[in-house]
């Protein structure tokens, strides 16, 4: 598996190819709620602008193009849950 992180102008890409292959090209599904299997590619489509397959039963490549956001990310100690959220 090769792992790739680009960024370009207005975008960063993220790219995963796992070489092997399969029997059919990696492709979203709808999964029932009990399913182990097969939220992947929904999950990274939903967080995603654009997502493409490409490949053959060589292996495959899913690209995954994001928005890279505007603003600076939060500090870690901001996400804390605070006294009231942990007594739940």
């Amino acid at each position: 598996m090769r792992i790739s992180l680009f960024r370009t102008s207005g975008s960063v890409v993220l790219a995963v190819t796992d070489v092997g292959g399969g029997a059919t090209k990696p492709h979203e599904v709808a999964a029932a709620e009990g399913d182990a299997h097969g939220r992947g590619l929904t999950l990274v489509s939903a967080l995603g602008r654009r997502m493409e397959v490409s490949g053959d039963d060589e292996g495959y490549t899913v690209m995954v193009e994001l928005d890279p956001g505007t603003t600076e990310p939060e500090p870690a100690a901001s996400l804390r849950p605070t006294t009231r959220e942990r007594h739940r």
